[in-house]
């Protein structure tokens, strides 16, 4: 006995396909507009379920087999630990790069503020050769420098010492010896 089911398609009795009504069944689970309003504003305020956090911790240590058991403990079924692992899964994903990003940039600024500071320095160095060349070029005596006054006082020139002679000691001249004296005689 021979079976041929589906050899040619013009088999059987010709028909329209009808579009069927979708059955109340196939959308558990699915949110509607207010019903994900108000997921995302408990969300915002509450943050993760202690689990979800474990399950991310899990994640983040690659114990995906491990994080998948703890979810179909809590949620009941395989199905839905496997999309709870996956949206978590991105999650911790997305962190990381965003983190990735931060630290990046955060590199890039030190770099960048290192790179000013050592501008600055040798610029400061050079401008300070620049100043010491020219004060070994041309110094100024001391009598034109400014005077320190006391706060509330007016400062005026600095007074002039008049320029002492030098001193030429003379020689003391030389003191004639004296003459010898004749020795006193001895009495007898």
């Amino acid at each position: 006995m021979v079976i041929a089911i589906g050899l040619r398609k013009e088999r059987g009795h010709p028909v329209t396909k009808r579009p069927r009504k979708s059955k109340m069944v196939a959308k558990k689970g699915h949110c509607g507009p207010y019903r994900k309003l108000v997921k995302e504003v408990i969300f915002d305020i509450c943050g993760h379920a202690p689990y979800e956090k474990r399950m991310m911790e899990l994640l983040r240590n690659g114990l995906d087999k491990r994080a998948l058991k703890l979810a179909k403990r809590k949620l009941g079924t395989h199905i839905r630990a496997k999309r709870k692992r996956e949206t978590l899964g991105l999650e911790v994903q997305k962190t990381r790069l965003e983190r990735k990003r931060l630290m990046d940039e955060h590199h890039e600024a030190m770099r960048k503020i290192k790179k000013e500071k050592k501008e600055k320095l040798a610029r400061l160095k050079a401008e300070r050769n620049a100043r010491s060349r020219k004060e070994k070029t041309t110094t100024k005596p001391l009598d034109s420098l400014p005077v320190a006054t006391a706060p509330g006082t007016v400062p005026t020139a600095p007074e002039k010492k008049p320029e002492a002679k030098p001193k030429v000691e003379a020689k003391p001249e030389a003191k004639p010896k004296a003459e010898a004296k004749p020795k006193a005689e001895s009495k007898p």
